[in-house]
């Protein structure tokens, strides 16, 4: 048997040879990588960030006060998440949640006063909002409307569930309206803090809900009720029309107290304390009203 031994020349020819299928090789792998790896691991990406449910909105928490409430803003927010961020994904996700066109919905759906919204990941938006105070309650055709400071009409309220005393609102309604105070039966609630006006005329609320009372004379009604709560006179309700000076505060006891919203509240309330201590005294059971809308004149009259 012959054996031959190669070269030394040989022995770089077949190591050159080597080298360059193993460069090759490296090169089919860069390629492969940059070419089908990469686009892979950035599409894998893609779909678990945006795409998968891990990262699927699931949960809204809602802070809410000024008379908005929690599930209303839910039911805004989960309207908006159906929504297409893109052709095929979701506003729905944490990522791709539109705070911006979020904040702008809920200012279009609600009065708001102030509102904030956060994400909590992996899969909480957390929003914080609150409604302007309201001023008073509207009350026509049997039912009750919030108004802001400015008179403005915000959204129809159910005055008992806030604690309206409505023990001698039904007559103030036509009979054939079907007011809700007359089909709720509940027990007393606690004395209303904001006033409740109701519409002599009974006219409706006009579809552009603008102001039913000017904010003035609105601040004169406040200020009114909110002394003679200090005087410990409690009122039930307050009559009034849109276009009317003439104001009745209805008092628990059965009276009532004839004012203007165009004068300031103090004078008329001096007035009316000096005529019950001075004039009334213990006689006020047989009251049926006193007048104080003339500042150097004050009336009453007994049934």
């Amino acid at each position: 048997m012959r054996m031959h031994r190669l070269s030394s020349s040989s022995h770089g020819m077949l190591d050159r040879r080597s080298r360059r299928a193993r460069k090759r090789t490296k090169k089919f792998v860069k390629f492969f990588v940059l070419c089908i790896g990469i686009p892979v691991f950035v599409a894998s990406a893609v779909f678990f960030f945006f795409f998968s449910r891990f990262f699927a909105i699931d949960r809204i928490d809602v802070s809410a006060s000024g008379g908005i409430d929690p599930q209303d803003v839910r039911s805004v927010l989960f309207k908006k998440m159906d929504e297409r961020k893109f052709v095929l994904a979701s506003n729905g996700n944490i990522f791709l949640f539109d705070i911006e066109s979020a904040l702008e919905a809920l200012k279009n759906s609600f009065a708001v006063d102030e509102i904030s919204i956060t994400r909590r990941f992996p899969i909480t938006v957390e929003v914080v909002i609150s409604g302007k105070p309201f001023s008073a309650f509207w009350c026509t055709q049997g039912a009750c409307y919030a108004l802001f400071a400015d008179g403005s009409v915000s959204r129809q309220v159910d005055v008992i569930a806030m604690g309206a005393d409505i023990s001698k609102l039904p007559a103030l309604f036509h009979s054939t309206s079907t007011s809700q105070f007359e089909r709720k039966k509940q027990p007393a609630a606690p004395a209303l803090e904001i006033p409740l006006l109701v519409d002599e005329k009974n006219d409706p609320i006009p579809q552009d809900h603008s102001p039913r009372i000017s904010s003035a004379a609105l601040a004169v009604v406040r200020d009114m009720a909110r002394q003679l709560s200090e005087k410990k006179i409690g009122i039930s309700h307050i009559r009034t029309h849109s276009t009317s000076a003439d104001t009745t505060a209805v008092t628990r006891e059965g009276w009532d107290i004839l004012f203007t919203p165009f004068e300031d509240a103090r004078g008329q309330i001096e007035n009316l304390t000096t005529v019950l201590d001075t004039k009334i005294k213990s006689d006020r059971k047989r009251l049926k009203y006193v007048d104080v809308r003339f500042q150097n004149h004050i009336y009453y009259t007994f049934r």
